[in-house]
């Protein structure tokens, strides 16, 4: 993905200004591979802002595609970081997070898998 920069994202016009934040402050400490997951318009800026702090936390790039669904809400995306930062495997993630879950159900599954453990 070479020549893809920060300013791609912005010429291109399908961004908004907060969208586009998020995008320049993930361009200091991300690849561009691993922007690619989550700047695209199909995210809200708070979308974005939580797979980033993914990132900052130490997940890797197949954790952070699990929330990059535009149809996860911010509590669903929650849930997901949650299950990984509580130390689950991407299947036992995948076990509860879906779109037809709502945030209870997943916090429910998740912490269900957790003291199951």
């Amino acid at each position: 993905m070479a020549g893809i920069d920060f300013k791609t994202f912005k010429k291109s016009g399908q961004f908004n200004k907060d969208q586009l934040k998020y995008i320049k402050e993930a361009f200091k400490f991300l690849s561009v591979d691993e922007i690619t997951v989550f700047a695209t318009p199909r995210f809200q800026a708070q979308q974005m802002a939580m797979m980033i702090e993914g990132y900052r936390n130490g997940l890797k790039k197949d954790q952070i595609e699990i929330c990059a669904n535009p149809e996860f809400d911010e509590d669903q995306i929650e849930q997901i970081l949650e299950g990984f930062y509580d130390g689950l495997t991407i299947d036992e993630v995948l076990s509860y997070a879906s779109p037809s879950n709502n945030r209870f159900v997943m916090q429910k599954e998740r912490l269900q898998i957790k003291k199951n453990r």
